[in-house]
């Protein structure tokens, strides 16, 4: 899959909206950029997929996931009003980790 936000018209847009939640979020851009991730939360298995909307248990409505930034130790998990435009992001630890290309 090519890098992308969802929303932005190109790569170059894309990559400055990234940068921005980096900076809003304080975490730094990984070295190659995620675009799913699989996690535990409550026991259940879950997963975040940039473009696709997050699960329903958080109760975010059909809200795209924008972004997902950070390490093994902790992800974060970002999405319009968790993370890029206000609000924290959902923070996890991801288990298995698929980049983009």
């Amino acid at each position: 899959m090519k890098f992308f936000v969802p929303l932005t018209s190109n790569e170059e847009e894309a990559q400055e909206i990234l940068e921005i939640v980096s900076e809003y979020i304080n975490v730094p851009i990984p070295d190659k950029k995620i675009y799913k991730i699989a996690y535990l939360e409550n026991g259940a298995e879950m997963t975040a997929t940039v473009g696709e909307p997050v699960d329903p248990s958080y109760e975010e409505g059909d809200q795209l996931v924008a972004a997902i930034l950070g390490t093994p130790e902790k992800f974060s998990i970002c999405l319009p009003t968790r993370g890029v435009v206000r609000g924290e992001p959902i923070t996890v630890k991801g288990r298995v980790v698929e980049y983009f290309d």
